[in-house]
């Protein structure tokens, strides 16, 4: 996997396929290194395609704190796909 890949996939550009892949990277990804909150966060922004207001409502927090444990998630998980890249 290509961390280019991975950065395409953050700003929404990317086609089905590939889409399902990162989803599938993902996956796995929350189950090795993230908090049970960043798993959350990240679960129903990036899985479920939820706006990040509904997953702040969802799960009871403020916009800027999901904000924060999502992007805090997704750079361990590009340190991660980093790593299997090499």
């Amino acid at each position: 996997m290509e961390v280019y890949s991975f950065q395409h996939y953050l700003s929404g550009g990317t086609n089905d396929k590939q889409r399902e892949k990162m989803k599938r990277f993902i996956l796995k990804a929350l189950d090795i290194e993230l908090t049970p909150r960043q798993k959350q966060c990240i679960y129903e922004y990036y899985i479920n395609e939820k706006k990040m207001k509904d997953v702040a409502k969802d799960v009871g927090l403020c916009i800027s704190t999901v904000s924060f444990h999502i992007s805090q998630g997704m750079k361990k998980i590009q340190r991660r796909a980093e790593y299997i890249r090499c």
